[in-house]
């Protein structure tokens, strides 16, 4: 019985390395949507501050065909926001279920375990030695 004890243990410990891996994913992927957003909004400042710069220049102002590429600037930062968007809650959505996954198969090895050491296996999946 102490072995099923002792690979309950080393499955455990290896989910929980996976789930702290998959965590730190999580977190580095948050982090880097974060860093794009702030990347995306600063090209996009740049780009109307020199349009404006640009329209002042030849004494033009923001009005007509300048305004449209200001507005289309405008219109790709958005979908470019949204597209990375739509990415981080996939990326996201996939270490959430590999995450799911790896708990699950801890606990079909411990109800394995369990089974191949003889233990007593209640109808909520606990586990008891049952004496022996």
């Amino acid at each position: 019985m102490g072995e099923f004890w002792i690979k309950t243990a080393a499955n455990y410990q290896e989910m929980r390395a996976q789930e702290v891996e998959l965590d730190r994913a999580a977190r580095e992927e948050r982090d880097s949507a974060r860093e794009r957003a702030v990347q995306r909004q600063e090209r996009l400042v740049a780009a109307l501050a020199n349009q404006r710069a640009n329209f002042a220049a030849q004494g033009t102002t923001s009005e007509g065909s300048p305004s449209v590429i200001a507005n289309e600037d405008r219109r790709k930062a958005r979908r470019d926001d949204l597209v990375d968007r739509a990415g981080l809650d996939s990326r996201l959505a996939s270490l959430t279920g590999r995450k799911r996954r790896a708990r699950s198969l801890f606990q079909t090895r411990t109800l394995l375990d369990a089974y191949e050491s003889g233990a007593r296996i209640n109808r909520r999946g606990s586990v008891s030695s049952g004496g022996g």
